[in-house]
């Protein structure tokens, strides 16, 4: 019966690595959001309707190394009045609370995107990733990764302005 299941191993592999390709296949293209409508939302904590633009939408998790990084450039950009929505990925609450507790807190509203649902429908890559939305419900700019300052200074703050008009 063990030699039976050990030839259907390699068959096992190749259709596991088939759905994984299909599922990345799958995912929106982050270039393809751009000026499109928001993708669904309904998080605990955050529903899309809570999203009011121009703002950050801002992907993170408490494990998440990077994340850290960048959190002291998202606590500047709340000072200066700029909206930020923080959706957790796959996060365990007491854990993303210790972290905004630790680092501080630059949201607005918080969603725990437990499943990763969200995750996959904003068509994500990673953590941190972050979205400036308008008044309008729609994606004006994708940042996959860390956000630096020039990224604040040349890009976010900029658009958030012109948005604001």
């Amino acid at each position: 019966m063990t030699k039976n299941f050990t030839n259907f191993v390699p068959l096992i592999v190749f259709l596991a690595l088939v759905i994984a390709f299909a599922a990345l296949l799958l995912r929106p293209e982050k270039a393809e959001m751009i000026s499109k409508p928001l993708p669904a939302l309904s998080l605990e904590g955050l529903k899309a309707e809570d999203l009011k633009g121009p703002a950050v939408v801002n992907f993170f998790a408490s494990w998440c190394t990077p994340c850290r990084a960048e959190h002291s450039l998202l606590i500047e950009l709340a000072e200066n009045d700029v909206p930020i929505y923080g959706i957790a990925y796959k996060d365990k609450k007491a854990d993303m609370k210790r972290y905004l507790e630790d680092l501080g807190n630059p949201y607005t509203k918080i969603g725990a995107d437990i499943k990763g649902r969200a995750f996959i429908d904003w068509g994500l890559t990673g953590v941190p990733e972050s979205f400036v939305i308008d008044g309008e419900g729609r994606i004006r700019y994708h940042h996959g990764g860390v956000l630096l300052p020039e990224d604040i200074k040349h890009t976010i703050l900029p658009l958030i302005k012109e948005l604001s008009k």
